[in-house]
């Protein structure tokens, strides 16, 4: 019985160690909330391109780096296997300039100043989702899916 609870601390362990892994070794592309933020309206993705979420290592802080039109930077506290918090957001640049873009930017850029439930899974392809969400804010998702060509 000893054993089998020690193997179940040693997997906790580095189930963990392989999240924040995954979060740090791939480059995360979004793709959507999982509602409209501040209502309806189309995204002109020609004045911002692919949008990605860069997490990285820095003088022993976990970082993070996006960008719609400005440009978003800030750290990880509290990252654990299952909750990922971001802080410390700092916005350089200017916000997209097509209105509805500007909206839903700056919707985008609130989600770096709250604390998520996260959960990676696998596709069928290999790639990744990362999904985020918490009981007060949204939820919001991105891939290491490669871009359709269509």
């Amino acid at each position: 019985m000893k054993y089998f609870y020690l193997l179940l601390v040693a997997s906790s362990f580095v189930n963990a160690q392989t999240n924040q892994e995954l979060l740090l070794n791939n480059t995360w592309r979004f793709v959507g909330y999982d509602y409209e933020c501040w209502g309806g309206g189309l995204i002109d993705p020609t004045e911002f391109g692919t949008v990605t979420l860069d997490f990285y290592e820095e003088n022993d802080l976990v970082c993070f780096h996006s960008q719609m039109c400005a440009s978003m930077d800030g750290t990880i506290e509290n990252l654990t296997d299952s909750f990922i918090e971001f802080k410390n957001l700092n916005i350089t640049g200017d916000y997209c300039s097509n209105e509805m873009n500007g909206f839903y930017e700056e919707c985008y850029s609130s989600t770096f100043a709250n604390m998520f439930h996260y959960e990676i899974t696998e596709n069928t392809d290999g790639s990744l989702n990362l999904t985020m969400d918490n009981e007060i804010f949204m939820g919001i998702t991105f891939t290491t899916q490669p871009l359709s060509t269509q």
